[in-house]
């Protein structure tokens, strides 16, 4: 259905704005990608943290941080395994971390509605990395 994750997340921005435009400024984007060297050299300067999930969320003390995959997606296993540490310190620190493959996942996350198959927690994410060589495959 969506070409690249870039699509899935954008997707999820609108459906939660147009669910919850009262809340507009409680979801954010993490521009966590570089145009070149240059430019990464910049970002990190002024503080992106390679790793860090695609979306962050928080709400009445409530803090999540979303990575977004497109199902059957492929990853290089080291990238996989920073955003990983990440969700890790999120959690270490009393947030929560997941990984989403759809919309239908993004808003059960939101809504903490219960259970999807298109989630991913912190403890499966290492699962698959466990088991992957050089990809890991969502």
């Amino acid at each position: 259905m969506y070409k690249n994750e870039k699509q899935l997340q954008a997707a999820c921005v609108v459906k939660f704005r147009e669910l919850y435009p009262q809340f507009k400024n409680s979801l954010w984007s993490v521009r966590n990608y570089t145009a070149n060297v240059k430019d990464g050299m910049n970002q990190r300067a002024l503080g992106m943290l390679p790793g860090a999930s695609d979306l962050m969320f928080f709400l009445n003390g409530r803090f999540v941080a979303i990575e977004i995959k497109l199902p059957g997606s492929k990853h290089d296993k080291a990238h996989v395994e920073r955003q990983l540490r990440f969700g890790e310190n999120v959690k270490i620190n009393g947030g929560e971390y997941y990984i989403i493959k759809s919309v239908e996942a993004f808003l059960t996350v939101i809504n903490k509605s219960g259970s999807n198959p298109e989630i991913l927690d912190v403890w499966t994410l290492k699962e698959l990395i466990e088991v992957s060589k050089t990809k890991v495959k969502f």
